[in-house]
């Protein structure tokens, strides 16, 4: 499998960590948009065109939480899990297919270490004690920050999170557990805003943006939360071996 048909994968995993698989009390709709930027002299040409072209400048995407289930889509993919019953499904619009996983494997990925993105180490987090107010909401701001290696090259990772502390109690309790569990990051509230940052190795220079756009408590179908007719199961891809770095003689006399 190539890196550009394997990135939405990738793209998912992280997403799933960013939305944290919240069991809420009511139904809550979460529409946010999330910005890549890639710089232009990023030395692995291959890396920066495949993250280019599967993800784009700008991704919407929309979170759907009942008491017990999720679901998440975006213009790639769409996520569908149960808390109940441990399961989570990856959906590909594009040729009607689904992968079967679970929370379980995540969450035994996530103590492990092994992110989307690599092996990660030296996680640390800073609850800088500063707040400020987003979309009605008081929101504590949080610094995360880890070392993820991507085909043997070393790349630092800082992701500053502005997050919601004014929802219900119940809510954020089980927002922080759901959130800590699959991430290993533990922080109070619900991610309105967040920026990540990677500096050094392959991915050195991609910047990404998370921003939630508008909240709802609206009642949700539960048709929503179903596998849509015509959807066939798939097989669970091998991830691809990355690219290895190249450079050319102007670059690599920098």
């Amino acid at each position: 499998m190539t890196l550009r048909r394997f990135l939405p994968f990738l793209i998912a995993a992280v997403g799933l960590f960013a939305i944290a698989l919240v069991p809420s009390n009511a139904d809550l709709t979460i529409k946010a948009r999330s910005v890549v930027t890639v710089p232009p002299n990023m030395a692995n040409k291959q890396l920066a065109g495949a993250i280019s072209a599967v993800m784009g400048n700008n991704t919407d995407s929309v979170v759907y939480i009942n008491s017990k289930k999720m679901r998440f889509d975006n213009a790639f993919f769409i996520m569908l899990a149960d808390s109940a019953t441990g399961s989570l499904l990856m959906l590909n619009p594009a040729n009607k297919t689904y992968i079967v996983s679970s929370l379980t494997a995540v969450s035994i990925n996530a103590a492990g270490g092994v992110g989307a993105l690599g092996q990660s180490s030296g996680r640390t987090v800073v609850d800088t004690g500063k707040t400020t107010t987003l979309m009605g909401h008081v929101a504590r701001h949080y610094v995360v920050s880890l070392t993820i290696k991507f085909n043997d090259q070393a790349t630092t990772v800082t992701q500053d999170i502005l997050a919601a502390q004014d929802f219900a109690a119940a809510d954020l309790d089980a927002w922080g557990k759901m959130f800590g569990k699959a991430t290993g990051i533990e922080i109070k509230g619900i991610p309105l805003v967040s920026t990540m940052k990677m500096a050094g190795g392959l991915l050195d220079g991609i910047t990404t943006l998370d921003e939630v756009t508008s909240l709802s408590s609206d009642p949700i179908r539960p048709a929503v939360f179903a596998i849509p007719e015509g959807y066939t199961e798939a097989a669970m891809p091998a991830p691809p071996t990355p690219p290895a770095a190249t450079q050319t003689p102007a670059e690599g006399g920098k």
